[in-house]
Parts: structure tokens; sequence; C-alpha cells
């Protein structure tokens, strides 16, 4: 508090023993001798019941002894006794402060800025209460009074940082909080915040510097390691990040977003125990928060038990209807039971999540509603994995047939296939978009054409390999004494994924040594159509023909599967491309599935040629193996 003594206008100029003892209890106060100095004021007072000087200091003392209440009352005292002076209206701000009378606070921090107009502390201190009031734009009109005053005041500084970061003004929040650390570089809670406007402005290595920076003045505080363990998380160190979350939640047990962030991490690290017991730990902390119950729902849904993963979303989206993730996973449940009615509406949420961040694109054209084209332009553009866009592309000549000049743009790997589709254009993604009317991306289409379970476009083959590569490649896959040949993918490509999507991908892939019952059966060429492997895994060790180094992009694939008899494959985008080249294809299936597969079925409503062979456990592939292995072994036998 400010001690601050204003001239005393209470004792008479001849009382000098009077004035003696305030100014030898001034000292006492003001070298932390606080009993000596109350006791010289009480004696002042007893002499002098108007020398408010000695009333407000006594109140001074009082609020420094955690007595605010007392300290109110004393310093009010004063006031009624001489209300022009600033310095009593501050202190009694500060007093109503820690009573948490904040309006009445507010009003004395204002007095005293009325009475003197440059009380920068006052003008500090009022703008701190409407900040932490949520009073944004008022609150930071006072830091930035604070600063014109007083342009080296730090704590102004960092204040009017930390209002601008809530404003959702990071720029300007960075350049206050530097401003602040120019000033005093051991300010812990400057360089947290630092590390958060950082954070939102995706410079996610100087954020993770501040944070660090933090955690060296301040090893314990929570609110740092929170933010040093967003940032980890964002770039996709899940070991650090779950070591600083670990560490946040064990400084803050009560706090549930530590629990929920940890939560998010070991989910992404493939351990959904460990994950559910976080969010659950959330929710017991925090039951009106709609991100635990959205995340927790992933995990039953994962275990199958969908009618109490959609329970938990329900409640997500009674507490929050617009939580775009709770939606997003929804959709992704009511896709897999087959309500395509639902699922397709819910699926737009997605361009809300931050999941499409890599996908999204601006346009200045409008989005497609579904209308004629009468002959206009229309851009479609592949979104999300390779796999979604060889399912779904087989909407484009659909929207010609509307009357709609088609302009497909899709990745570099995929325009020679796709030149395939009939009645459509193709362009690479990342070239200048082609003049259209309007655009769409793929995903949206299945919406738009209002597709049901039953109404799905599945035509035997909607994608053609190149004939003259098929004939030249069609010599190098035979084999004396085989019946079949079997083009073989048994593995994702995780070094394109995110670390939740490793995640996924260690469910789906199998290594290729699992697969020796398949490999056994005797009358089968097995090809190779595995692209990216693993660190020394080798296929012509496990006796599979491999070209695949001579494959340049899906078209050269493709040409490869039309040549071949079947296809067996985990989830990946091979299962798609041998389903749109027409080509048998057997997919061995997780126990979690993608929502395109759907539940109970071993055939697939997306391609006529598709069989099914699931896990009937999590991680548990002997059962699928063993049955594709009986059935490739049935169908040598009928050839």
């Amino acid at each position: 508090m400010a001690l601050g003594a204003q001239p005393d206008g209470n004792a008479s100029a001849g009382d000098v023993p009077l004035s003696a003892q305030f100014a030898r209890a001034l000292q006492f106060h003001q070298a932390g001798r606080l009993a000596e100095a109350e006791r010289l004021y009480r004696q002042i007072l007893a002499i002098e019941p108007g020398h408010s000087e000695s009333l407000h200091l006594l109140g001074v003392i009082a609020c420094q002894c955690g007595q605010a209440g007392a300290a109110a009352e004393l310093i009010e005292g004063a006031i009624r006794l001489r209300g022009d002076v600033a310095v009593y209206h501050y202190n009694l701000g500060l007093a109503l402060q820690s009573l948490g009378r904040t309006e009445a606070a507010i009003a004395g921090f204002e007095r005293a800025v009325a009475l003197q107009p440059d009380y920068v502390e006052a003008q500090n201190n009022r703008a701190a209460l409407l900040l932490a009031q949520g009073r944004l734009d008022a609150a930071a009109d006072g830091f930035e009074r604070a600063l014109a005053l007083k342009p080296d005041h730090v704590e102004a500084c960092f204040n009017l940082g930390v209002a601008r970061l809530r404003q959702n003004r990071p720029e300007a929040a960075v350049r206050h909080l530097e401003q602040a650390l120019a000033l005093r570089s051991d300010h812990p809670e400057a360089w947290c915040h630092l590390g958060l406007a950082l954070e939102r402005l995706d410079r996610l290595a100087p954020a993770a510097a501040a944070f660090e920076r933090a955690l060296t003045l301040r090893p314990e505080d929570a609110e740092a390691l929170h933010g040093l363990g967003a940032v980890r998380q964002r770039q996709e160190r899940l070991d650090e990040a779950a070591a600083c979350f670990e560490r946040a939640v064990a400084v803050q047990p009560g706090r549930a977003a530590g629990w929920y962030a940890l939560g998010s991490v070991r989910h992404r690290q493939s351990r959904p125990d460990d994950a559910a017991g976080c969010y659950e730990r959330a929710i017991a902390l925090r039951p009106d928060d709609p991100g635990p119950y959205a995340n927790l729902a992933l995990i039953l849904k994962d275990r199958g038990d969908l009618p109490a993963a959609l329970a938990l979303l329900d409640r997500a989206l009674a507490l929050q209807p617009d939580h775009a993730e709770a939606q997003l996973n929804q959709a992704m449940i009511r896709l897999l039971a087959g309500d395509f009615a639902a699922g397709w509406r819910q699926y737009e949420w997605r361009w809300q999540t931050r999941q499409l961040d890599p996908d999204r694109r601006s346009f200045t054209m409008p989005r497609w509603d579904g209308s004629a084209g009468n002959g206009r332009t229309i851009l479609l553009w592949a979104e999300q994995g390779l796999g979604d866009t060889l399912q779904i592309c087989r909407y484009a000549p659909l929207v010609a047939a509307r009357g709609w000049r088609v302009v497909v743009a899709v990745p570099a790997s995929l325009t020679r296939l796709l030149r395939s589709l009939p009645g459509v254009s193709v362009q690479e993604i990342g070239a200048p978009p082609a003049a259209a009317d309007c655009h769409c991306p793929l995903m949206s289409l299945p919406l738009l054409f209002g597709t049901r379970v039953e109404t799905v476009p599945a035509a035997p083959r909607y994608l053609a390999a190149d004939p003259a590569d098929v004939a030249r490649r069609r010599p190098l896959l035979a084999a004396p004494g085989a019946v079949l040949t079997v083009g073989l993918a048994w593995a994702g490509n995780p070094g394109v994924l995110s670390a939740m999507h490793q995640g996924v991908d260690r469910r789906r892939s199998i290594p290729l040594g699992r697969l020796a019952p398949l490999l056994a059966v005797e009358g089968v060429r097995f090809v190779s159509l595995q692209k990216d492997r693993r660190a020394g895994e080798r296929p012509e060790s496990f006796g599979l023909l491999d070209i695949m180094d001579e494959v340049r992009d899906f078209a050269d694939t493709a040409a490869i599967i039309a040549a071949l008899d079947l296809v067996i494959t985990v989830d990946t985008a091979i299962v798609h491309l041998a389903g749109a080249l027409g080509k048998p294809v057997w997919l061995l299936n997780r126990f979690d599935p993608c929502w395109r597969w759907l539940l109970g079925r071993d055939d697939s409503p997306w391609y006529p040629g598709l069989r099914q062979f699931r896990q009937t456990a999590p991680g548990d592939w002997s059962g699928p193996i063993a049955a594709a292995a009986a059935a490739l072994a049935a169908r040598v036998a009928t050839r």
C-alpha cells in the first residue's frame, strides 16, 4: 500500500511535539516496524482525534496485517475528515479489493485519479480490476493512460499485454509483453503470457522458449507447464508434452484443464485406458466442460460401445451446442452406424475444427448448393487423405450430369489417374485454381446428393488404368505355377501422419511377418503394393515380387492392380484404388473401423467387389488373417 503521507492540516504550526511524534511514527512505518508505528499513531489520535493522516496510516497498517475490514473502516474515517487526499482513496480501494468489493474498489481508484490525474498506480489498479471483470476495452484504455503517464511502468505494460491477448490481438500482446520484459526480465507471468501470445500466432519455437524461461524463474508454475505442454503437443513431441502436463497436474491436481490436456496426449499416444482415466478426472472436477465428454466418447466408440459414446456426445452438445469436435465425433459415429442422413449434415462441422487446418482453401466464388449448372464451371477440390479422394471422386461425373463443367483439383500423385474420370478436367492442387462459378470440397458431395447407405453410387468401376501400362506390366507379374496373382498392402505411411493419426495407423497396419499364414497359401504369386515400408522390411525375403520402386504415382499403381486377380490390403488408399478400378479387394480391417466400412458387414456399399475380414478383438490379427488365408486357398482351389 502507498504510505505517501500528506502535509498534516490537523496539527497547528506550533504543535512541534505532535509533528515530531508523527514524523517518528512514519519513520517506524517506512522501516517496517509496524507495532511501534501503530502505538505512536494511536497516541497521536488520543491527543488529536481529528488527525486524519494517523487514522489513514492506521488503516494502512491494518491492511498490511491482513485486516482489510478494519483497514477500510479506518481509511473511510480519514476520508470523512479530509476527502480531498488522493492516496486515501487509493488505499481504500486496495482494502476494498481485498474484501472482494470490486465495484467499490474501482470507485475508490477512480476518485483517486479524479483528485490526482497523474496517479499512475490508481490508473493501473482500476484497469486491472476491469480486466478481471472481462471489461477488456475499458481495461486496455486504463493501462494505456497509465503508460502515457509513465511509459516504463512494468505492470501496466504487462497488464496491457494480457488485455490485448484476451481481446484476441496477439501481435499487440507480444509487443507490450516484450516491452514489460525489457524493463524487467525476471517477470515469470510476462514470460508465460508471451508464450501464450506466440503460440496463438503459431510461432511455436519462440513460444516454447518463453514458457521455458518462465519455468526457469518459477519451476512449479502450472500455467507455464500447461502452455509448454500445449506447444509440445502441437509440435508432435508427445512424450515431452505428457511430461509437462503430468507436472502441471501434480502442482494443481484440482485443475480440470490439466487432466483434460494430459488425457488428450495419452489418447494420441495410443494409451486409451490412461486417457479415459484423465478424461473422467477432468469431468469429475468440471462437469460443465464439454471437451472431455467429446474425447472420452471416441474411446468408447473404439471399444465398440456406440450407444454410450453417443450419450456422452449428447451431454457435451447439451453443454455447448456449437462444440465442433463433439459435433464431428458424433457425425463419425452416426456414419459408422449407417445413419447417413444425420451423419453427413454433422460432418460439415469438420471445418470448424483445427483438424482440417492443412486442407483449408479460400475462394471468392460461392460454395455449391447442389443446384443445376446450365453450362457453368464448378471446382471440386480434394481434402484430407488420398483414400478419401479416391472414394469420393466418383461423384464428379454426377455433378457433370447436373449440367456443370467440372474441374477437379487433387494432389499431384492422383492427377494422371483421375483423368480417367469421364466428363471432368483435372488439375493439381497448388496450381492457380481454375476460373469457376462455384466450388465444393469433395467430402461434402455425399451430403449434397443426399446419399443413404442404400443409394451410394457404387458403379462396378469408375477409374481406369492405362491399357498400355497394364499390358506392359502383366508379363512381369506372371509366375510359373501360380494360379492367382494377388497384390498385398499391409501398412500405412506414418511418415506423413500426425501423432494422432499415427496411433490409428498402428492399429490398422500389420507387420509383414504376421501375414505368414496368408503368404503360405500355395498357387499364389504375391505382389507388393506397399510403397512406404518400415525400416528393414524387405518384401522379397517373404517371397513377394516388389516393383514398387518403379511407381511414380497412383496411375502406375493402378496399372499393376489392373493386371492382378485380387488385392488384399489393410485400410489404406490401396483399398479405395482397387475398389475404384473394379478389382476384387479383401480388406483386413481393425476392430475400431473407419466410418466408411460400417458395422456388422463383410461387404461394403461403396465397392461391390469388396470383402471384409474384421478383427473380433482389438489388436488381434490372427482371426482375420486365418480367415483370409482359408478363403484364398478356397479361391485357388476353384481355379
